[in-house]
């Protein structure tokens, strides 16, 4: 055992004369570079979701492989050859003349790396939550979604106007971060308002309903027509200032469309909240969202 410590040094010694640690250095830089791109870049251009993974497990069976194939070889002026032993290494070893070290490629490149990954690292270790002021003790995001006004001038949509808030409800009701108020609870609440219809659930009335639910947010929207186009139109609100935070727009071209206008609706509005990372989940014909930049400013 006593000699245990000094093959350790040795070996680790080793391992810096073949440059194994800085290839093992950069290998990890560049994989959590490719793999952040990935998690960005892949599924906006419509690749399935498991690319990603199939990504990652490519990585973790290339860093094994990277880390053999720079113990055995070597990438010198001359071009790649095979790393010699110590003991012929040592033997070719002549003392050389004192000179300048100048910076190597690789040394920028090891640089570089560093910087694109701390830019990386940095917002999600420093990330501070934007919805904190809207969140419950619990952490979670109270929503309240109110009836969506029939403004198609077509009475046959006036069904439209409860049964497109209830699938709104359930879809975000899906979400453990998110707490829905449910369809009974908010129908109970606009009974008790006999004064209220929908069409007169304004802003300032919503906002005043959604208190009442104990809610920090509310949605409020309408529907549209437009020839054989439906249109709903919605609006994420701050119960207490009335403040906008985002609008949206959805499109469909047939009512049957009208439970995947549920879901990607609920998708954007999860996406928004940070509770779900990709839109591309819900599948729509046509989704279009709309910032409201002077609103956002109040998170």
């Amino acid at each position: 055992m006593p000699g245990s410590p000094n093959r350790l040094i040795q070996f680790w010694q080793e391992l810096k004369r073949r440059k194994v640690i800085r290839v093992m250095a950069m290998y990890a830089a560049t994989a959590f570079i490719i793999m952040e791109a990935g998690d960005i870049m892949l599924p906006r251009l419509g690749l399935p979701d498991w690319t990603v993974t199939f990504i990652i497990i490519l990585l973790i069976v290339g860093f094994p492989i990277t880390i053999i194939l720079s113990w055995i070889f070597d990438v010198t002026p001359e071009g790649v050859k095979k790393t010699e032993p110590v003991q012929i290494a040592k033997k070719k070893e002549t003392i050389p003349e004192p000179v300048k070290r100048g910076l190597r490629i690789s040394d920028g490149v090891i640089a570089l790396l560093l910087v694109v990954v701390c830019i990386l690292l940095y917002p999600k270790i420093f990330k501070k939550d934007k919805f904190e002021r809207i969140r419950d003790p619990d952490g979670k995001i109270s929503i309240a979604v109110m009836p969506f006004e029939n403004l198609s001038g077509d009475t046959l949509y006036n069904v439209w106007q409860g049964g497109f808030q209830n699938l709104l409800i359930t879809t975000l009701s899906n979400s453990k971060e998110l707490s829905v108020r449910q369809y009974q609870t908010m129908y109970a609440i606009l009974e008790s308002e006999r004064n209220i219809s929908y069409a007169s659930i304004t802003p300032s009335v919503a906002s005043e309903l959604a208190l009442k639910l104990e809610t920090k947010t509310f949605i409020l929207g309408n529907i549209l027509k437009a020839g054989n186009k439906i249109r709903v139109n919605a609006q994420l609100v701050d119960a207490e200032t009335e403040e906008i935070y985002k609008t949206y727009e959805v499109d469909l071209n047939s009512e049957d469309d009208i439970f995947a206008m549920a879901d990607s609706l609920s998708g954007l509005i999860k996406n928004y909240l940070e509770i779900k990372k990709l839109i591309e989940e819900y599948d729509s014909p046509a989704i279009y969202g709309t910032f409201n930049t002077n609103s956002s400013e109040a998170f």
